[in-house]
């Protein structure tokens, strides 16, 4: 997963809250703020993995967190990936 922040004050620690909800599951990264240093105006990228154990049957529905729209409600990349039975 790659992270993308507005400027140089946000990071983040491979940290992310992790949803189940049925098939699909919902993530969220996690990001910190350094208020006490000056910010660039750069945007800075962040990436990590996310371990998954394939546990269901079904198509696993990643809903990867974006950001709100202008009316305050959440944005997700969603993603689907069906499992194959060997």
């Amino acid at each position: 997963v790659t992270v993308e922040f507005p400027n140089s004050c946000y990071f983040n620690y491979n940290q992310f809250d992790y949803f189940y909800e049925g098939t699909a599951r919902f993530i969220y990264p996690i990001a910190h703020v350094d208020d006490d240093t000056p910010c660039t105006p750069n945007i800075t990228e962040s990436t990590y993995s996310i371990p998954v154990h394939a546990l269901q049957q079904e198509t696993y529905i990643f809903n990867f967190y974006q950001g709100e729209d202008e009316n305050g409600e959440d944005m997700f990349l969603t993603v689907e990936v069906p499992v194959v039975l060997p």
